[in-house]
């Protein structure tokens, strides 16, 4: 509860003293359109400011896809010595690279985009997993979806990739479409987000099948691409498509009518939480830290549109000031 309170509310200082600068490693697959990964590394740098904590900071950038990339630069990482070292699992090999720095108990692993712990990692857990539920944003998603297009409703669904946040954010999708007693897809695609596959697997779809009702989007990479496939078709008014995570190409695409509907994360109060578990460390609070810190979402489409001002507020409180 306490955690949960220092995120939500503004910062008090660190009052501790540092012998010198913590340092912090970031290795973020952040080469996408979507803004989270971004705005996710400004506020934690802002906070940790607004809190006088001192730190020096390295950061690592990929492609979703360029997972012998990011396994070199966890390499890299480690020769640093980094006091936290915040990184992204949804590559089973970074996950298994990931076990042995576990193991070996330093440095303190922080890791974003992820709320289910890893049952490999019970004896030795890292310190915080912290963000959106993808499983739930896809529940919420698929509600409306169904709701809107029927049960029965005609649909595909097109992945990024074939990692631990597509199956998460499908296996969310798949537990409303079987509660509902929908069919299966028409087809599914994983696309490892990038925009030439994407394309084609939109292009796919549409030219594959008569009637397609919508098109489920597990990224915002893919509702982008797939919404200019559509355009470029001449289907855009006729086969609906969603957004993954409401950041800013999002919410112009969705204001535009390109998009029917997307689930938006109060994407800043997780780059909060990591400034935070870095204090309450410090601070030696490091009991109060909890395993895992979840993050809100809201649903937007057509019907609520007069909230985006005031959502966009709450979800981008440093990240839109910076």
């Amino acid at each position: 509860m306490a955690f949960s309170q220092s995120v939500a509310t503004a910062p008090v200082t660190f009052q501790g003293g540092l012998h010198r600068p913590v340092k912090i490693v970031t290795i973020y697959p952040d080469q996408q359109a979507s803004s989270y990964w971004r705005r996710n590394l400004v506020s934690m740098t802002a906070r940790l400011e607004e809190l006088n904590i001192r730190y020096k900071w390295t950061h690592f950038s990929s492609q979703a896809h360029q997972t012998r990339l990011q396994e070199q630069q966890l390499a890299k990482a480690l020769q640093l010595k980094p006091d936290f070292l915040v990184i992204n699992i949804d590559s089973s090999r970074i996950r298994k690279l990931l076990g042995r720095v576990l193991y070996r108990g330093t440095p303190k692993i922080i890791v974003p985009n992820q709320t289910i712990p890893n049952t490999q990692w019970q004896d030795y857990p890292p310190l915080l997993y912290t963000g959106f539920d993808h499983e739930e944003g896809s529940r919420m998603l698929a509600t409306h979806l169904f709701d809107t297009y029927g049960n029965d409703a005609r649909y595909a669904i097109i992945c990024g990739t074939n990692g631990q946040v597509s199956q998460l954010r499908t296996q969310g999708f798949h537990q409303i479409a079987i509660d509902r007693q929908a069919p299966p897809p028409l087809v599914e695609f994983f696309t490892d987000q990038t925009p030439d596959k994407i394309y084609r697997a939109a292009s796919d779809i549409v030219n594959s099948y008569n009637q397609v009702d919508f098109i489920f989007c597990t990224t915002t990479d893919i509702a982008l691409n797939t919404s200019r496939a559509l355009k470029d078709l001449g289907r855009k008014d006729a086969i609906a498509i969603n957004g993954w995570g409401g950041g800013e190409k999002e919410l112009e695409a969705l204001q535009q009518g390109d998009l029917a509907a997307t689930v938006m994360r109060m994407n800043d109060d997780s780059g909060v939480s990591i400034a935070e578990a870095v204090k309450f460390v410090l601070e030696d609070r490091q009991q109060q830290i909890p395993r895992l810190f979840c993050g809100t979402m809201k649903l937007l489409s057509a019907a609520n549109l007069c909230q985006i001002e005031d959502l966009r507020k709450q979800a981008f409180r440093y990240s839109e000031a910076q």
